[in-house]
């Protein structure tokens, strides 16, 4: 059975190289030079890979046949990306690819952030103003937000939901 997180990477594998999961995230990285100036490729990209996750999330609960804490709380899983620019070294292991840097360290933080509490949303793409640049995002993608780290300073980009919110019963979307 495919995995959540398998889905994810699948769906990105054709512009990002997966490096490793990280608990309940998956790590991908890829040459500045396949990114620049896609920005609303890579959007779609991620809304992509979002939207299969969702539908694998459907089918596990479908599939669901016990009431075991991790059964009971697949209905609450969501999904958060993290876009950032920067540069950083890349270590062929002998049985894997580390990357190191600062870049990569940042990243990393930026994955324990504000966004779900500050901005009402679970599902989203953050694009550091390294990445927005890179892909040449118009300015006006998403809403404006910044992150502070006492080591690593601000760090502002743009938030971009992922998830539709349900329309009322009802009423017609405009």
């Amino acid at each position: 059975m495919i995995s959540l997180l398998d889905v994810v990477s699948e769906r990105l594998a054709s512009t990002w190289t997966p490096v490793r999961t990280e608990g309940d995230a998956v790590f991908a990285w890829t040459p500045a030079d396949r990114l620049r100036g896609d920005g609303e490729r890579v959007v779609e990209q991620i809304r992509e890979a979002y939207e299969a996750f969702r539908q694998r999330l459907a089918h596990a609960r479908i599939l669901q046949n016990h009431d075991c804490q991790a059964c009971l709380g697949i209905g609450t899983l969501d999904l958060k990306f993290v876009v950032h620019g920067g540069t950083l070294v890349v270590q062929q292991l002998p049985s894997q690819v580390h990357l190191a840097g600062p870049a990569v360290n940042l990243a990393h933080r930026l994955l324990k952030n504000t966004i779900a509490d500050a901005r009402g949303i679970r599902a989203y793409l953050f694009v550091t103003d390294a990445a927005m640049e890179l892909l040449q995002l118009s300015p006006n993608s998403g809403t404006a937000h910044q992150e502070s780290y006492p080591d690593a300073g601000d760090v502002a980009g743009r938030v971009i939901p992922l998830a539709v919110a349900p329309t009322p019963q009802g009423s017609v979307p405009g």
